[in-house]
């Protein structure tokens, strides 16, 4: 019988998870000063009143609107983490992939960015 029959997906997702998450803080950490400056300039971009005038009635919808689905996993804490972390990380993975395809930055440099950058968001 294969090994992994024995393992759960719950426990590999986790492990996987918890795996990554320390790595991407590692980078944080070691690269701190060259992504602060960054962080500040995306948290910036977000924070324009017309982004957040359509983020609130968004993230209302996407919160609530889960009981009237017949998914018995979608509940308030849900939407609402779907719909945050969707806000915080959307556009900054649609830039980062149109800039590897426009050659301006390379893709070991947009992965280690972006590993740094999904750190922050499961602190």
């Amino acid at each position: 019988m294969p090994v992994a029959s024995f393992v759960s997906f719950p426990a590999v997702y986790v492990t996987s998870w918890s795996a990554f998450c320390l790595a991407a803080a590692s980078i944080v950490a070691v690269d701190r000063e060259r992504l602060m400056p960054e962080w500040r300039d995306y948290l910036g971009f977000l924070c324009v009143p017309w982004k957040l005038c359509i983020f609130v009635p968004a993230f209302c919808f996407v919160t609530f609107a889960g009981r009237y689905t017949n998914d018995e996993t979608w509940d308030a804490v849900t939407g609402s983490g779907m719909s945050a972390l969707t806000f915080l990380s959307a556009p900054w993975s649609v830039g980062l992939l149109y800039q590897i395809a426009d050659s301006e930055r390379q893709a070991a440099d947009a992965l280690h960015r972006r590993s740094a950058g999904l750190a922050v968001l499961f602190q």
